[in-house]
């Protein structure tokens, strides 16, 4: 561990106290990831994959309209990706923010 871990750690407020008895963590629910399996990426792989092969019998201009579509999702996608990190990240530092001693 470094001393700056160190450091975070000591300044962290403690919880407060708890009125109700402690809940066994196998008792608790577990947090359900609203992310897709293995099984689902591979599915979307092999779909595109089909995709990518019909459009390749479409005329050229075709083809390139096809291809901008595609780069056009997947610019969305990143986005889509990039602003739910951002304020994720926001959040944490503002919580960080307001743990601090004064």
């Amino acid at each position: 561990m470094s001393r700056r871990y160190l450091r975070r750690r000591d300044r962290r407020a403690e919880p407060p106290p708890s009125d109700r008895p402690a809940v066994p963590p196998s008792a608790e629910p577990e947090n359900q990831s609203a992310h897709f399996g293995r099984a689902a990426l591979g599915l979307a792989l092999l779909l595109g994959t089909l995709v990518e092969r019909a459009a390749l019998g479409l005329p050229d201009d075709g083809r390139e309209i096809f291809h901008f579509v595609v780069l056009l999702g997947i610019a969305l996608i990143a986005t889509g990706a990039y602003r739910g990190f951002a304020r994720r990240a926001v959040k944490r530092s503002r919580e960080r923010r307001g743990n601090r001693p004064r």
